[in-house]
């Protein structure tokens, strides 16, 4: 009888012990949480692990506290680009409407020959159109980012939009003394949004033009699953291109932000690109630029 009395009495001096435990384990827990909340301290939260259930709490909340940090630097790196994209948006417009202001107060001189009227006016219709363009591009990001972008499939011969495409901009290529090298598969077909696969299109062929120096090829090729473009050109100079950022909002591969157009180009073809399930890439070798996007066929 004593033996059992003496078990029973062991087993609860251990109970209680065990509570005292847990309960100091939880004091410890939410001290520790208080202190993460109050002083704002980047850190795991820990416990002398003898109780399973804790240690489980233990983990979720740390894993808990981890998904609270990553929120918080993807929310600083969220706000940071918006601040980078409004900069950049007041020096784009900024720089045209500067453009046309000083060309206007130049027209009030009475000195002015017809022949400088005439160059001066030519000018401001440029800026005109280059402002005009940087706030369609705007439109259009703002456009694509919206939860109520939507898009519609279907089937689209791609060979036959790219060649009206590629014969559209004609003219742009004659001027910039370019001759295209296209090796362009016939009645390659996929599945896309039509207007998205026009926009790709256009911006890859604009920024073609508008960067090539003597060489550029188009190229599209149909494999099982997949129907891949191909746009190649070289630059008058080795590239100062850092390729990750290529198809970041407002790159241009030029820290003084003084070529033509927005950088939004190909920023809008990889959005569309990930909107219609494809993928697009760029790699330079030496001053030969390469853009392809893979497309589902």
């Amino acid at each position: 009888m004593i033996a059992i009395i003496s078990g029973l009495l062991i087993l609860i001096i251990l109970f209680i012990m065990h509570g005292v435990y847990t309960k100091s384990q939880i004091r410890s827990l939410a001290e520790q949480l208080k202190e993460l909340r109050t002083k704002g301290i980047d850190k795991k939260v820990n416990v002398q692990l003898l109780n399973k259930d804790i240690e489980h709490l233990t983990y979720e909340i740390n894993e808990a506290l981890c998904a609270s940090k990553q929120s918080r630097v993807k929310s600083m790196q969220k706000e940071n680009e918006l601040k980078q994209m409004i900069a950049n948006m007041s020096h784009d417009l900024r720089t045209p409407l500067t453009s046309i202001m000083g060309y206007i107060q130049l027209l009030n001189d009475p000195s002015l020959t017809h022949k400088e009227r005439e160059a001066y006016v030519t000018i401001i219709e440029k800026r005109a159109f280059m402002l005009r363009g940087l706030l369609n591009d705007f439109y259009e990001l703002s456009l694509i980012d919206s939860m109520d972008y939507k898009m519609t499939f279907e089937k689209v011969n791609m060979s036959r939009v790219l060649e009206e495409i590629i014969l559209g901009k004609y003219k742009a290529f004659r001027d910039k003394g370019l001759k295209p090298v296209m090796n362009i598969t016939e009645n390659a077909t996929i599945t896309c949004d039509y207007q998205a696969l026009e926009r790709i299109i256009e911006n890859l062929l604009s920024n073609m033009i508008r960067y090539a120096y003597t060489q550029a090829e188009i190229s599209l090729k149909t494999f099982e699953h997949h129907v891949v473009l191909t746009v190649k050109n070289n630059c008058a100079s080795q590239m100062d291109t850092d390729i990750n950022k290529l198809f970041d909002r407002f790159y241009k591969g030029d820290k003084s932000r003084s070529s033509l157009g927005t950088g939004l180009g190909l920023s809008i073809v990889k959005e569309l690109m990930e909107k219609m399930n494809g993928q697009v890439k760029a790699q330079v070798n030496k001053n030969v630029l390469s853009i392809t996007c893979i497309f589902n066929s």
